[in-house]
């Protein structure tokens, strides 16, 4: 289910501007099948990584840590951008926005003129719950 979201683009030049951008709310069931998903992955590559001598010493215990590091990221996003670009305010060309965007601050970044952009919902618009 689609809600509009008025949101503030902001660069590193520019002073900041507002939008409307489309989002689907994450259900908690999504969020977590998105974390359990994560943290398999890289743990099953942890396990993977055991039969290479001298390097699973270091690379299991990274592939442990960052599976819970990244699980408990993906955990937090609690909606998906649903637009396909959305304009520079620098230079005003589209800005490609990736499918699967998730979560605030959504960054980007301008092909065009290399502006780093920061998308965030507006102040009333972040303590409004995004589902239903």
């Amino acid at each position: 289910m689609e809600q509009p979201v008025t949101i503030v683009l902001q660069d590193s030049a520019r002073a900041p501007t507002t939008g409307l951008v489309k989002v689907s709310p994450l259900s908690a069931s999504a969020r977590v099948g998105r974390t359990v998903k994560t943290l398999l992955i890289l743990w099953v590559v942890a396990l993977g990584c055991i039969p290479l001598p001298g390097l699973h010493f270091v690379l299991v215990p990274g592939f442990f840590i960052a599976g819970i590091v990244f699980a408990v990221l993906r955990s937090r996003a609690s909606v998906v951008l649903d637009e396909k670009a959305i304009a520079c305010p620098k230079c005003g060309a589209p800005v490609p926005v990736e499918p699967g965007t998730t979560g605030w601050p959504a960054r980007l970044l301008c092909n065009e003129c290399s502006s780093r952009l920061v998308l965030t919902p507006r102040a009333e618009d972040a303590q409004r719950p995004t589902s239903s």
